[in-house]
């Protein structure tokens, strides 16, 4: 055993050994409430308990409102089938009434002529009815060369296609295709589409984007847009 007696207790009114005073010790005093009524949020790193309010700007998973600008559930969005950048595809019952009125104004305007020609023709008035059978051909096709690619080219619209309330433009424009390209969709229509068991006027019954062969050649579409 030592014989050295215990060290006395630190008198608190002599200065530190170490240079700096003691600071008595302060309770510990409760978090002050939040001014708006609410209680305060953790801190940084820790989540919110059961129960705890979300903090502001952050909204809640399941169940929450759409968006701006993003479609519903259900509705159609660009890209979807029947439907292109610039409207519904023209169904295919439309674009065949569309067609049959513009043939049967070409009858209307060539038949009489192509008629009384082949009759002279057959009562051996030969020179007389090969002039009037000649005019009713070149009516015909010069009414489908100002309706289907003049009218149509620079309008989008042929007179039956206005009617139907349909019209052709630029799969990649919107806009008409112009007649060049309008005169290029005509002979294919006339001399291509139909020429195998008019197999090119039935594609648009199972293609995506509703196009003639006539249309594919040309980058075509056909719409529905009523005309104004």
């Amino acid at each position: 055993m030592s014989n050295y007696p215990p060290p006395p207790p630190p008198d608190p009114n002599q200065p530190n050994p170490y240079g700096q005073p003691q600071q008595p010790q302060q309770p510990q005093q409760p978090p002050p409430p939040s001014p708006y009524g609410q209680p305060q949020q953790p801190g940084y790193g820790q989540q919110p308990g059961y129960g705890q309010p979300q903090p502001y700007g952050q909204q809640p998973g399941y169940g929450q409102p759409q968006q701006y600008g993003q479609p519903a559930y259900g509705q159609p969005g660009y890209g979807q089938p029947g439907a292109s950048p610039f409207g519904a595809y023209a169904a295919w019952g439309t674009r065949f009434a569309a067609y049959l009125i513009d043939a049967l104004i070409v009858v209307g305007v060539a038949i009489v002529p192509i008629i009384l020609g082949v009759v002279l023709i057959a009562a051996d008035a030969e020179a007389i009815g090969v002039i009037l059978y000649i005019l009713g051909v070149a009516a015909a096709i010069g009414f489908q060369i100002w309706n289907n690619v003049m009218k149509q080219g620079n309008t989008g619209y042929s007179i039956g296609k206005g009617l139907m309330g349909i019209k052709v433009v630029g799969i990649n424009t919107g806009q008409p295709i112009g007649t060049g390209s309008g005169f290029v969709r005509w002979l294919m229509h006339a001399f291509i589409d139909g020429a195998i068991c008019y197999l090119g006027f039935l594609w648009p019954l199972w293609d995506a984007q509703k196009q003639t062969w006539g249309d594919k050649v040309v980058s075509s579409i056909v719409i529905q847009a009523p005309k104004p």
